[in-house]
């Protein structure tokens, strides 16, 4: 690929830290921005994964993971716009990383591998992209960007690795708060509600680690995240249970 920086491919530190600092106290206020303020693309792609993601989390137990995805969209261009500055999101690649991120999370295909859901679910995205007219780069950074969104390592990640990172810690553990504006996540989760996210995605992941007690889900089980998901007193204040 001639240009690194297409289709999200930009490397970045891989841990927070090493880009905010320790306890983010380098980061800079963040800019307060309504729903209407942020972008989505439109594109016959989008739609189509639009439709094929709705179907498939309208199934039992799963419905809230699309409105998790769509947040995660929208609060990783806000972090961008707002901590990224050198930087640019393919937006196009982006959305379609966030709609598919947990695809592997159904409980149909949570049940229909031994992989770890991360694995499962970018092989299913890359291949449904491809099969529907994706160039290799967007399926390719689509696919790198759901391996990874749990891969908290040192090293590098590329951009949209790190943004579904950030988006998806705060979504679904409410941490990185200072990364984005309390009225900017209201008006983000006013479009997508959580409708019990937090025990959705808690309980979501302790059947991965039921079903697969070898899944790099255990990875995270040093810091008892399926409690801190279970109990994210941030996402908990958005609610309407």
């Amino acid at each position: 690929m001639d240009d690194q920086h297409h289709r999200g491919f930009d490397p970045v530190p891989a841990q927070a830290e090493d880009i905010f600092g320790q306890g983010e106290s380098a980061s800079a206020p963040s800019i307060q921005f309504k729903f209407e303020d942020l972008v989505s693309p439109d594109t016959h792609l989008v739609k189509k994964v639009r439709e094929f993601v709705q179907s498939l989390f309208a199934e039992r137990a799963t419905p809230p993971t699309y409105n998790h995805s769509e947040r995660v969209f929208y609060l990783g261009q806000a972090i961008a716009r707002n901590h990224f500055p050198g930087h640019s999101l393919d937006l196009e690649a982006y959305y379609l990383s966030a709609l598919f991120h947990d695809i592997g999370c159904s409980e149909k295909n949570l049940r229909a591998t031994k992989m770890s859901f991360e694995f499962y679910g970018g092989i299913i995205a890359r291949d449904w992209l491809l099969r529907n007219g994706a160039d290799q780069d967007l399926a390719d950074s689509v696919a790198e960007t759901i391996f990874r969104h749990t891969d908290f390592v040192t090293g590098s990640l590329t951009l949209h690795g790190q943004i579904i990172q950030l988006a998806t810690i705060l979504d679904n553990l409410g941490q990185h708060q200072r990364l984005i504006h309390d009225e900017t996540y209201a008006s983000i989760v006013s479009h997508f509600h959580r409708e019990g996210w937090s025990q959705c995605f808690a309980d979501t992941m302790q059947m991965e680690l039921d079903l697969k007690p070898w899944s790099h889900t255990t990875a995270l089980l040093k810091d008892d995240f399926v409690n801190a998901a279970r109990q994210n007193p941030y996402g908990k204040k958005f609610e309407k249970e």
